[in-house]
């Protein structure tokens, strides 16, 4: 699982927020991984999905903007930018 982690309760959207992952077994124990490494700060709501290819891609939330990455194993994410949506 991949959660938004944002310390304390802020009251603006200026704190600082990190995605976070963890595992577990049986949905009730988890475990704490990792905080991603996808970007230096305020990355929010991400959302991962795995592609035809079997690698996954992950997209996030930073400033307004929507980014990506991705993983061969669900632990190890490359940034590779700003997705630039198609209408």
């Amino acid at each position: 699982m991949y959660v938004t982690y944002v310390h304390g309760v802020p009251e603006d959207w200026t704190g600082k927020a990190r995605v976070r992952h963890y595992t577990s077994p049986d949905l009730i124990r988890w475990k704490f991984q990792s905080t991603l490494g996808i970007s230096e700060e305020n990355v929010i709501d991400a959302c991962v999905y795995r592609l035809p290819n079997g690698t996954f891609r992950m997209w996030f939330k930073q400033w307004n903007h929507t980014y990506a990455a991705d993983s061969k194993d669900l632990y190890n994410w490359q940034p590779i930018g700003p997705v630039h949506w198609k209408t």
